[in-house]
């Protein structure tokens, strides 16, 4: 049996954006009754503009604007918030090793939840400066799918999990993490965003340790080979009591499914996973959900309410280097002043709209002609002229 740890000196980290707090504060319940006198650190991903107070959450909260991150503004353009919140994990770590007396960080991803103590993982990172958790620990009997080739691409390690000691190695190896992720041409999906990166964990930091934990890190990737059942009120993977479980993909409206309709999976769901299922989509409703989600992205559409689309971030990441450092792309005037630039960036707009027949062609063209954007170059341009 493990020693019983004293959680007094480590910080656990999330990162969401701001219509996703009420899975910080579930989570965050969750750490209060599994790890006393830890503390609790959010960031997030966008600004609350007086929607929360954070002095009233009880736990430490910080905006990304303040982490120093270069071109900070350009890089949430081109990036969607489940990749900015990917980015922002190493630099959220790196901020909360600098609270006092903090010498241990545990990262948990906001759609995450813990159901006992994490002393097992504590006690490993005893030995090690960095602790990872792989998407599997055996092979995957056949016919699995997801199976290894699926999974492959992103990564073998699990970013929604991780453990470090605040010490030399570890650090260095955030840093460059971090680094790395500081560039948008470096957080994309095919890859997981951060994930494919912690391959490099055990290279870099070469004191890194690989925890095998059953009760860990438990998604719907890896329960062929966690047994997850329910005893009583209780969970457990095999013998061990689950800890942390992974809500990856989960819909709250469709509580009793853990995993997509959307996925390609014959993962077999139990009445184990429909009661976990249940109870999180609890939690989150109890923790504020409907409310938070009309907050809404800070950083989902432009000044005049135009939405961003997947291509237009795409193409401010291609373009990275191209776009001067300095330019405001959220500017509601970036037609006028940019217009190349403009028409480059919503070709795929564009495109879509002279290809849209009959009277959705007419609708699209007709927007597109009244969009505050084209208004505002008009006067401008009679402005000028007068």
């Amino acid at each position: 049996m493990s020693e019983v740890i004293d959680y007094s000196d480590v910080a656990v980290v999330t990162v969401a954006t701001r219509n996703y707090f009420h899975r910080v504060r579930s989570l965050f319940a969750s750490v209060a009754e599994h790890m006393p006198g830890a503390l609790q650190v959010a960031c997030s991903v966008d600004a609350f503009d007086g929607l929360l107070d954070p002095e009233e959450e009880g736990y430490e909260i910080f905006e990304a604007s303040d982490l120093g991150i270069p071109r900070f503004e350009q890089f949430v353009f081109a990036l969607n918030p489940t990749a900015a919140c990917c980015a922002l994990k190493p630099h959220a770590v790196l901020r909360a090793l600098k609270y006092p007396g903090i010498k241990r960080v545990l990262y948990i991803d906001n759609d995450m939840g813990l159901y006992s103590r994490p002393d097992e993982l504590f006690d490993f990172l005893g030995r090690h400066s960095f602790v990872l958790t792989p998407h599997h620990s055996n092979p995957l009997p056949a016919g699995a799918s997801p199976d290894e080739m699926t999974l492959l691409p992103y990564g073998i390690y699990n970013a929604g999990m991780f453990a470090l000691n605040n010490n030399e190695e570890a650090v260095r190896f955030l840093e460059w993490w971090a680094n790395w992720m500081s560039d948008p041409r470096h957080v994309f999906a095919e890859w997981a965003y951060d994930q494919i990166w912690l391959n490099y964990a055990p290279v870099y930091c070469r004191d890194a340790g690989i925890f095998h934990g059953p009760g860990y890190n438990v998604a719907f990737w890896n329960f062929a080979e966690r047994d997850l059942r329910q005893d009583d009120d209780a969970f457990f993977c095999g013998e061990k009591p689950l800890v942390a479980f992974h809500f990856s993909t989960f819909d709250e409206k469709k509580p009793t499914r853990i995993v997509s309709s959307n996925l390609k999976s014959n993962v077999v769901e139990t009445k184990a996973t429909e009661a976990l299922g249940i109870a999180m989509a609890e939690s989150w409703s109890n923790h504020g959900r409907d409310q938070c989600i009309e907050w809404d992205y800070h950083y989902r559409a432009w000044e005049d309410g135009v939405v961003v689309r997947e291509g237009e971030r795409e193409y401010a990441r291609d373009n990275w280097d191209a776009i001067n450092p300095e330019l405001d792309l959220w500017s509601a005037t970036l037609q006028v002043d940019q217009p190349e630039l403009y028409e480059e960036m919503r070709a795929e707009w564009l495109s879509e709209s002279s290809t849209t027949k009959g009277k959705n062609r007419s609708l699209c063209k007709a927007l597109l002609d009244l969009s505050p954007r084209k208004v505002l170059g008009k006067i401008q341009k009679m402005m000028g002229q007068g």
